[in-house]
């Protein structure tokens, strides 16, 4: 068509609008394309993992060793693997975690090298020789022992490997899984028994707390080692398709103003083709064009970008997560999708703004657009007589331009929302390390026994555990924990601050109550996870701030004579220096300094992230508020021209037509406060689901000062790149609207 000739130069007229919005549409292409092609596989890689190397469903610890493992099995139709499991350091502050060779549940998965082939051979996680610098053939030295690292492996109930259960971040800097042979660890002969069980009967559970005494019965869906990282990988699908849609609809906002502002301008033109006997369809087909090509290039260059860092990206997650990636599958219907996906937004809303002006009858597009602008009932509304002619200026413009002043808005609010979310998150996961290793939890190390104790000959302070769930909702679990009341290492405080007195009181914690909707006053119905026909009623005597674990802490005399035990008895011990017990006796031990290490590694490449983040809301907001601020200069060139006929100086010109938008910047960024903190509560919800945890969200206030200088900032940048346009508009411009 001959009209489609005069496409390329109107682009070229009105670079910054549509280059801008193709911007968009490559970051929000680029981001399906990574994010959706990168959860496929990761969902479906791990899908694969866990089901053809047999996960557990049940991974549980006993005092009296289960001799008949093959009876067992066939009485219970299960499948039980016994695996040892023993810390054993490499390096100063560097935790290594043997296990034997499993052939049943829990099989290690090979990732690069060859299997076991000897008793000095060792397999590794891939995310701790990454970290530790380790290669396939390398020798290396554990506990006096030398290994030739024979390969590379993962095991599918360490995919997200954390040291601890308590802990919420991994880091393969300081500690790290492998496998031996069953051989080399009986010669060890120091590691925990642990029976991984391939199957979940309530019969089985019954029977080994009859026969076997059960220290430890934990379903996989309570293993956080697994839970997180099924959480996070469903989350990064969920954010495939949120993130480009909010991308795409602000697009979709930007190129509908922008034709709008086009359509408005060619009344007359459109008027004349009527007359020459064009058709409604042959001018929408025109104009759908500019969307077209916009979103063909953008979807396409975006995927194709997406394409190029989708591999190097695939090896990091699996690496991350350690999971294996047997097979990778490129998703053709998800990159044919991120191609036409702009589309499927950029053509509608365009259609609907060109048939705005396709309705009208072709006399009054012949008449062209009215440049005059009635007052609404807004202007009308509102007395600026008070207000200096610079003030009632700004005023009217933001009213006249409602749309556009919202489409700032929204826009610097979706900016705010990216750049505030790692502020966030970083100011987050900081109040949980003030929670603990502030003034809560004040010991160094964390002894848990395998069997029960009833004499302290370790020092420290002794505790005793009972893993137990709510009677109304068995998905809500926990422990109760019967500590010291005069103990120094634990330290329960109020919302107040105020320490709590733990003797005669059912503490809960702040991340219980909230997971509960339970307070001070009601009465906590819990049932006992290791003797199921056991129930406790327990009245809630305070709520102390801990986010750190789904908990219930009472007097370990209390708690002992709910379970009918010697009220000295303990399963665990806090203390500050090790505990000098032989390892046979011992089931774990947690030291805060870890957790504590794992935590500032995990803040560490967070800063990247904060970076990253604050370019993508830079650029946001940029291309937002630049085009916006295009748009209206162009729909005030007769003013402009005006006020240098009339005298006014460039400054005094630029102020009073780029100034306007401050008000929407400031309250999008302020609107976008409460949306950053909607949106991470609803991500860590789905996120520590199942998980016994809660995390407070905080934003430092210097972070908030800091995304605000970023904005605004951004803002400044883009009146000095539009001050060219206004500084080109000739004072005969006043003159050449007067004569259209």
């Amino acid at each position: 068509m001959v009209l489609n000739k005069r496409i390329w130069r109107i682009i070229r007229q009105n670079k910054a609008q549509y280059v801008s919005a193709m911007v968009l549409v490559v970051l929000s292409c680029l981001l399906f394309t990574l994010l959706s092609v990168m959860a496929a596989n990761l969902q479906d890689n791990a899908e694969r993992f866990v089901r053809d190397y047999k996960l557990e469903d049940v991974k549980t610890v006993v005092q009296l060793p289960i001799a008949n493992v093959p009876d067992v099995e066939k009485a219970f139709g299960v499948q039980i693997e016994p695996r040892y499991e023993l810390d054993v350091e490499w390096k100063p502050e560097v935790t290594l975690r043997l296990f034997d060779a499993s052939e049943k549940v829990n099989v290690p998965a090979l990732v690069a090298g060859s299997p076991l082939q000897a008793n000095d051979d060792i397999l590794l996680s891939p995310s701790f020789a990454q970290a530790q610098g380790v290669q396939v053939g390398s020798v290396i030295t554990l506990g006096g022992d030398t290994y030739t690292v024979r390969g590379l492996m993962a095991v599918p109930d360490y995919i997200y490997a954390l040291k601890s259960e308590s802990d919420i971040m991994m880091d393969p800097q300081s500690f790290g899984v492998a496998v031996i042979t069953k051989e080399k660890m009986q010669e060890l002969g120091t590691g925990t028994l642990y029976y991984n069980i391939k199957g979940n009967s309530p019969e089985l559970k019954a029977y080994l707390e009859q026969h076997h005494k059960l220290l430890l019965w934990k379903p996989i869906t309570e293993n956080p080692r697994y839970q997180l990282a099924d959480s996070k990988i469903r989350q990064t699908a969920d954010l495939a398709a949120k993130v480009p849609t909010a991308m795409l609809f602000l697009t979709c906002l930007l190129l509908a103003t922008a034709m709008w502002r086009l359509v408005k301008m060619e009344f007359t033109q459109i008027g004349t083709l009527y007359a020459l006997g064009y058709k409604k369809g042959e001018i929408l087909r025109h104009y759908l064009c500019f969307p077209l090509l916009i979103g063909l290039c953008g979807g396409v260059t975006g995927t194709l970008l997406g394409l190029l860092v989708l591999p190097p990206l695939l090896d990091y997650v699996g690496l991350y997560f350690n999971v294996p990636m047997l097979k990778t599958d490129w998703n053709l219907q998800d990159l044919v999708l991120s191609v036409f996906l702009p589309l499927l937004f950029l053509l509608p809303a365009t259609a609907i703004v060109v048939w705005r002006a396709l309705r009208l009858k072709p006399v009054v597009l012949m008449r062209g657009h009215m440049k005059t602008v009635k007052a609404g009932r807004l202007m009308r509304a509102v007395n600026l007589s008070q207000l200096s002619f610079t003030a009632k200026f700004k005023v009217r413009e933001l009213m006249r331009n409602t749309p556009k002043s919202l489409l700032m808005l929204v826009g610097v609010m979706m900016a705010s929302v990216f750049l505030l979310f790692g502020f966030a998150a970083h100011s987050s996961i900081n109040s949980i390390v003030e929670d603990s290793f502030g003034d809560t939890f004040t010991y160094q190390y964390n002894t848990m026994f395998n069997k029960l104790q009833t004499e302290n000959r370790y020092g420290g302070e002794v505790y005793n555990v009972l893993p137990v769930a709510l009677t109304g909702d068995a998905d809500v679990k926990f422990s109760l924990y019967g500590v010291q009341p005069d103990g120094q290492l634990l330290s329960l405080k109020d919302a107040d601050g105020r320490e709590i007195a733990l003797a005669g009181k059912t503490v809960i914690t702040r991340a219980l109550a909230e997971s509960t909707g339970l307070g001070i006053g009601d009465t906590l119905t819990v049932r006992n996870l290791l003797k199921e026909e056991q129930t406790y009623e327990l009245q809630i005597d305070a709520v102390a701030e801990v986010y750190t674990g789904n908990a219930v802490y009472l007097p370990l005399a209390a708690l002992n004579e709910l379970l009918k035990l010697p009220a000295t008895s303990y399963l665990g011990v806090y203390s500050l220096q090790p505990l000098q017990a032989a390892p046979s006796q011992v089931l774990r031990v947690e030291n805060r300094a870890d957790v504590q290490r794992a935590l500032d590694s995990a803040l560490e490449p967070m800063r990247y992230t904060l970076l990253l983040t604050g370019t993508f809301a830079f650029v946001i907001a940029l291309i937002v508020i630049y085009v916006i601020t295009s748009l209206i200069i162009e729909e005030n060139k007769s003013n402009i021209s005006m006020l240098k006929v009339l005298g006014y100086t460039p400054k005094e010109i630029n102020g009073l037509v780029l100034n306007a938008g401050q008000l929407p910047v400031v309250l999008g960024y302020l609107l976008g406060i409460p949306a950053t903190i909607s949106s991470l509560q609803s991500l860590l919800n789905s996120s520590l689901q199942g998980i016994d945890m809660a995390i407070p969200i905080q934003i430092d206030p210097l972070h908030l000062l800091f995304g605000f200088v970023i904005i605004y900032g951004t803002y400044e940048m883009s009146k000095l790149l539009s001050k060219k346009k206004v500084l080109s508009v000739s004072m005969a411009e006043s003159l050449k609207m007067q004569r259209d």
